[in-house]
């Protein structure tokens, strides 16, 4: 995401690593939990290339901040520049109330999924299946794309329905993270993200 009043959409960096150009240094605004998009960084890039991306970042000047909301308010008040790791749904919102924000995809899009089960000893199992099969209906899906900012899941739900629309470029990838595997590993993925980037 960037401010679209300190930075001109051909100034934007062209891929993720432009990031490290001098002229960003100390201009870029980054909440100091980023580990959902630390983690699908390594992923994209490999482990060792993505560690040492984000050990130069962090000697960038980050102007760390606690909150995604934080970081999009600052963003838009022109605190810094760049913020590379938001929810583009909070973007989004600000920019159609006209703050000077907006984004663009130069690395992979880092998607946190959210899984929705029955939990195996409910009390009340069959009322939870309904609003598991109601979260799901296509009514529902169709609202979400269209008020909620979420991608749909259905395949009669056409992405193009949804209210929010990634601006990107060709090759751009999307990372959707394991949510069973990356939350076994959350303890190694927290430790590895403060190592790197908050020392």
């Amino acid at each position: 995401a960037y401010n679209t009043t300190l930075v001109q959409r051909q100034q934007l960096p062209q891929r993720i690593e432009d990031l490290l150009d001098p002229q960003w240094r100390g201009q870029i605004g980054v909440d100091q939990r980023a580990t959902v998009w630390f983690d699908g960084m390594l992923q994209a890039m490999g482990k060792e290339k993505g560690l040492e991306f984000m050990r130069e970042l962090a000697k960038h000047g980050i102007q760390w901040r606690r909150g995604h909301s934080l970081v999009t308010q600052l963003l838009a008040a022109g605190e810094f520049k760049l913020a590379p790791e938001l929810y583009a749904k909070d973007v989004e919102e600000m920019r159609q109330k006209r703050a000077p924000v907006d984004f663009v995809r130069v690395g992979p899009r880092v998607i946190g999924l959210h899984p929705m089960s029955v939990a195996r000893f409910a009390p009340r199992p069959y009322g939870a299946i309904l609003f598991y099969d109601f979260m799901l209906s296509k009514e529902i899906q169709q609202w979400m794309a269209k008020e909620e900012f979420f991608p749909p899941i259905r395949r009669d739900v056409s992405p193009a329905d949804a209210k929010l629309v990634i601006k990107g470029r060709p090759g751009v990838d999307w990372i959707a993270l394991d949510p069973i595997k990356d939350g076994d590993r959350a303890k190694e993925i927290e430790r590895a993200f403060k190592e790197t980037m908050l020392r």
